[in-house]
């Protein structure tokens, strides 16, 4: 037989077997359970014990001049104004915040741009000779004869010549 903590519609017929809220062919197939396995059967004294707390519970009484109290705190918090309210104010809203991993993703951001800064290669003005565009000297007369060849050598093939000339006949 599988245990009924092993599932909710198990869990929620103990809760209601202990709270006495079940009829009787549900009581006895619970207390069937309750015979063979002992974990079931702790959880349901437990919760008999808590309901029978919850019912034997007496709330103490409230004395006549709570509501005068109440209502002059009430006055205090709202004259207090300024710094000191918003101060509170925000110590309210940010007490829930984890600082521990904020602190520690901030370290490690930090420790991360100091290793960037380390590693990376100082920026340094360009030496003036790389800004300089380097120059060729040009020689004219080797320039000139480059030209004739490559006259010469259209004159020679017939193709290349139609090829530059489209218009013209040979």
């Amino acid at each position: 037989m599988r245990c009924l903590m092993q599932n909710d519609e198990g869990a929620g017929l103990l809760l209601s077997y202990a709270n006495n809220k079940l009829g009787a062919t549900a009581s006895t197939f619970v207390e069937g359970h309750l015979r063979i396995c002992p974990d079931c059967n702790r959880t349901v004294e437990e919760q008999k014990r808590v309901w029978h707390a919850l019912e034997t519970w007496d709330a103490g009484e409230v004395s006549s001049d709570f509501d005068r109290r109440l209502y002059a705190r009430v006055d205090a918090e709202s004259a207090r104004g300024g710094f000191a309210r918003w101060t509170s104010g925000m110590i309210a809203r940010w007490t829930p915040v984890p600082w521990r991993p904020a602190l520690a993703t901030a370290a490690l951001c930090a420790t991360l741009a100091g290793g960037l800064l380390i590693q990376l290669p100082a920026s340094r003005p360009m030496a003036v000779q790389d800004s300089v565009a380097k120059t060729e000297r040009v020689d004219v007369e080797q320039l000139d004869r480059t030209l004739q060849d490559l006259q010469m050598l259209k004159e020679l093939n017939p193709s290349l010549q139609a090829e530059a000339n489209p218009g013209s006949s040979i």
